[in-house]
């Protein structure tokens, strides 16, 4: 319920066509978004974005009746963040 104390866990975020971003103030290099397919940075190859789902590491933000996932670019460059789905422990 709204007032009893929770925690987010994992926090999966779906995107589309974007660069590299942070949740939470944590950034998540392009490396990390990539898929079999399609991997990460190639050296003398031109960066493009990318497309997926990402997972994020057990988070320990602590316990509060109010939790937030921040999601930002801090660089002007495209993000289509299509979704945002959090695992929440209660």
């Amino acid at each position: 319920t709204l007032f009893t104390k929770k925690k987010i866990s994992k926090v999966y975020v779906s995107y589309n066509e974007s660069y590299s971003f942070e949740i939470n103030g944590v950034r998540i290099p392009m490396q990390h978004l990539s898929t079999p397919t399609s991997p990460g940075i190639v050296l003398g190859a031109p960066v493009l974005p990318k497309s997926g789902i990402y997972e994020t590491p057990t988070m320990f933000l602590g316990w509060s009746r109010k939790t937030f996932v921040e999601c930002k670019m801090t660089e002007p460059l495209p993000i289509n963040i299509l979704g945002i789905s959090v695992e929440v422990t209660v």
